[in-house]
C-alpha cells in the first residue's frame, strides 16, 4: 500500500488511508505493532506536506489516529516519525478542519505516553483549545 500513498491519483491515496485506518481494528494489538511503523514511514509526508490537498491531510490525521487507538496503550515508539510534525501542526500552522483533524489524531497518541509526557503535552493541547474557543471565529470554535 505504500506505493499507493505516493500515487498522484487523489481516489487512490484516499482509498489507502482509508484502508490503513481499517486495518488496525482487524488485527488486534499483538499484529499491529510492526506493521505500524512502515505504514506512518508511507503516511507521514501527507502530515507535512503544505501544498498536499486538504483531504488528503485530514484523511491521514484521521488515519493516525485511528491507528493510535487501535494500538493502545502501546506502541508511542511506531508514532515517532509522525509525532512532531502533528504537533507542529497542533501548535501553529493547522488551521480549521485540518487542525481539528490534527488535534484528533495527536490526541489520540497522548494516551501512548508515559505520564510526565502525557501531562505535558495534554496541557498544550488543551492551551491550543481554550485559544480556538475564545477566538471571535465561529468555525475556529
Amino acid at each position: 500500500m505504500g506505493p499507493a500513498m505516493n500515487s498522484t491519483d487523489e481516489y487512490l491515496r484516499n482509498n489507502a488511508v482509508i484502508a490503513f485506518s481499517i486495518v488496525p481494528s482487524a488485527l488486534g494489538i499483538p499484529q499491529l505493532l510492526p506493521f505500524l511503523k512502515p505504514v506512518l514511514e508511507a503516511v507521514g509526508n501527507d502530515v507535512t506536506d503544505e501544498n498536499e490537498n486538504e483531504d488528503v491531510r485530514i484523511g491521514t490525521a484521521l488515519a493516525l489516529a485511528s491507528l493510535a487507538e487501535a494500538s493502545a496503550p502501546h506502541g508511542i515508539e511506531s508514532f515517532e516519525s509522525v509525532f512532531m510534525p502533528l504537533l507542529e501542526g497542533v501548535i501553529g500552522s493547522c488551521r480549521g478542519k485540518v487542525l481539528a483533524a490534527f488535534l484528533m489524531a495527536f490526541g489520540s497518541l497522548v494516551p501512548l505516553m508515559d505520564v510526565a509526557y502525557a501531562n505535558y503535552f495534554a496541557r498544550e493541547e488543551m492551551g491550543v483549545l481554550v485559544r480556538k474557543f475564545d477566538s471571535p471565529d465561529e468555525q475556529e470554535k
